[in-house]
């Protein structure tokens, strides 16, 4: 018997004007890791939440099939033996933590055990270390570490369960590419030593290939395709058309017209051994204007000892479009904070547009400076999107129809207008952090600061945002976006400052970067993969920064229909 088996399941939200699911049949076998793939909507985290019982016992709504965990039928059998067997890592981990430390947030689960005292602490420490995490971090509250720390608490809480099958809900979103191979390996590890089942929802593509043995993508509810995941993700337009960015390799060979395209870059290099890689075209010029942002000699050190920022010294030009790029902990999003006034230096100077920051007030930098937030909870708070989109430049004095045009922009911009009279937190957390950049767009200011803006998006709304984060950049905008996906700082990005430990140890083009082995290493980034394609095939060239300049570079006649293949579809299109 089959450890999970799905039977026409149906889920339809009370109040929502559709199904979140219709007729999704498929099977998981003892040991498996299944990837749950699709666009934002289509149902994966309602799925997840089908399969650990959340629904239907704590979501209104009406259920049609059924779910079958080791034969238990979810909707009918013991909550609690449920929960015993299929632990749950959520998209967004704050939503799960409810205690006061992270010793604790890890101890509850095997508290309501009734597990032995010694055996807790032994089972807390050891999935602190799983995920990498010292155990002087056992006694600091939960809420105030950074994302990738908050999502590594989240999963070795689960992980100190030992549950047989693992869901988890984009895990990994908010880690650098280290932090995302060492919760990789802790769920090989399981699935090899314990036969953990696990099933991953993620839009990672390269990631899913990687580790998944199957894949399941859905539609609007349905399943639109499912299979073995190099079968699956080898049908590059097809995945387009859902919305899905197959692995660089796999769209490379697409164009290339191999008649398997592989999602292994091992088999891609193999397939392109001996290749002959013509140079890239020149790149842009960085801009000549006046700084927009001069900082020297930056230190900042927060409240219990910790100096995040080493002598920082720092120059921006107005109309440049930088990435700031490195690992969790390594000073990014507080360099960034102290753009907009919201952190004061220890030392050093930081000047926007010609004013020292820390000798005005921030509400008078947010008029040159707008910031988006890593999290968009912590910055939503009217009650309405529409409202939300409003306060900014209601509160500069704009005029009501000026201010009007500017929503009306933002919201068809960002995809929000069906949900304009919609509370904020009724959203999902893409429909979110979607929200929190039309935010920060409403006020134009002449520098926009982007923490991760997209994050747990599919990636045809990652393209809608950064085309976005594109024009206001060719409108003369300053851009600055903090990121660890590098196929966005690739595509998007003229100029990419790289943080170790608090200090910038490079500046220079994304090629220029990628090529620096050192760099990368020390900073633990990892280039695209037809980055790391073109370096293998030929290290003297600068690396390739997208797909369509790699196949072109290779001599491959690129037209407008081929490109048409790899181009992602929206929803409803």
């Amino acid at each position: 018997m089959s450890l999970i088996r799905v039977e026409s399941l149906a889920w339809h939200y009370e109040g929502a004007a559709e199904p979140a699911l219709r007729g999704v049949s498929f099977e998981v076998e003892r040991g498996e890791f299944v990837a749950v793939m699709g666009r934002t909507g289509a149902g994966k985290s309602t799925l997840c939440r089908c399969l650990n019982a959340l629904i239907p016992r704590h979501s209104r709504g009406t259920m049609e099939g059924r779910v079958l965990v080791a034969g238990l039928d979810t909707a009918r059998s013991d909550f609690y033996e449920i929960a015993g067997r299929v632990g749950m890592v959520f998209q967004d981990p704050e939503t799960q933590f409810i205690m006061m430390t992270v010793e604790d947030e890890i101890a509850l689960g095997l508290e309501n055990r009734g597990v032995e005292p010694q055996a807790i602490r032994a089972a807390v420490e050891r999935a602190l270390a799983a995920v990498g995490l010292p155990q002087s971090y056992l006694g600091k509250p939960p809420t105030e570490l950074s994302g990738g720390q908050k999502q590594r608490v989240a999963i070795a809480a689960m992980l100190a369960l030992e549950p047989e099958i693992l869901v988890l809900d984009e895990p990994t979103s908010d880690l650098d590419p280290a932090g995302k191979a060492e919760v990789f390996a802790i769920l090989e590890r399981l699935k090899a030593e314990r036969a953990a089942t696990v099933i991953l929802v993620s839009h990672d593509s390269e990631q899913v290939a990687r580790y998944a043995d199957r894949v399941l993508v859905l539609d609007q509810g349905r399943v639109a395709l499912a299979g073995p995941t190099a079968e699956v993700l080898g049908r590059v337009r097809e995945l387009a058309a859902l919305g899905i960015a197959a692995p660089q390799v796999a769209q490379l060979g697409f164009l290339l017209g191999w008649p398997r395209p592989a999602g292994d870059p091992r088999a891609a290099l193999q397939r392109l051994h001996g290749a002959r890689l013509a140079p890239p075209a020149a790149p842009l010029a960085r801009p000549e204007s006046e700084p927009a942002v001069k900082v020297q000699g930056l230190e900042h050190a927060y409240p219990d000892g910790t100096l995040a920022l080493r002598g920082v010294d720092l120059e921006l030009r107005r109309g440049e479009y930088v990435a700031i790029v490195g690992s969790n902990g390594s000073g990014k999003t507080t360099l960034a904070k102290h753009l907009n006034g919201l952190l004061r230096p220890t030392r050093g100077s930081v000047w926007v547009a010609g004013v020292e920051a820390a000798r005005v007030r921030p509400s008078e930098l947010a008029r040159r400076v707008g910031y988006c937030f890593q999290n968009p909870d912590h910055q939503l708070f009217c009650q309405t999107v529409e409202e939300e989109l409003a306060f900014g430049p209601r509160h500069l004095g704009l005029s009501e129809a000026e201010v009007r045009a500017r929503v009306e922009r933002v919201l068809e911009t960002v995809g929000l207008a069906p949900w304009r009279n919609e509370h904020p937190f009724f959203l999902g957390k893409g429909q979110r952090q979607r929200l929190a950049v039309g935010a920060a767009l409403t006020i134009e200011p002449e520098i926009i600061i982007v923490d991760e803006p997209t994050t747990g998006q599919d990636h045809a709304m990652c393209e809608e945002i950064m085309a976005l984060l594109d024009r206001l950049n060719q409108a003369g905008h300053t851009v600055v976006i903090i990121t660890h996906d590098m196929e966005l700082v690739a595509e998007h990005c003229r100029r990419v400052l790289v943080m170790a430990d608090g200090r910038i140890i490079a500046d220079g083009s994304p090629a220029q970067v990628f090529a620096d082995a050192e760099v990368t290493a020390r900073a633990r980034i990892e280039p695209p993969q037809v980055a790391r394609l073109s370096l293998a095939l030929d290290p003297a060239q600068p690396p390739a920064l997208s797909v369509p300049e790699l196949a072109r570079r290779l001599g491959a006649p690129i037209d407008e229909a081929a490109l048409q293949g790899i181009r992602l579809h929206t929803a409803g299109a």
